[in-house]
């Protein structure tokens, strides 16, 4: 029996595939034939797709800066390391 205590989305919709085919060669929300949902592409025998949520620019923006600030530090760490190492050696 479905666990019908699970929160969804109201937004967030799975399509069937036999009334809307699948787009091929994309990354989807993924139904497989047991009911679990994943991260993937369309394959035969899934049986159901959704469209994957879209992430806020601000997040993306944010997300970004936390990359460079952690690549900055592995530089200083590397640096710290290897003091031998000019700038253009490390990374």
């Amino acid at each position: 029996m479905a666990d019908r205590n699970v929160l969804t989305a109201p937004v967030s919709v799975c399509f069937d595939p036999e009334i809307h085919p699948a787009p091929r060669g994309v990354t989807l929300w993924v139904v497989g034939p047991g009911g679990t949902g994943y991260k993937g592409h369309w394959y035969e025998g899934a049986i159901a797709w959704g469209y994957l949520p879209q992430i806020p620019e601000s997040v993306k923006a944010r997300q970004d800066q936390l990359q460079k600030e952690k690549q900055q530090r592995e530089r200083i760490r590397d640096q710290q390391s290897n003091p031998e190492l000019s700038e253009e050696q490390v990374r």
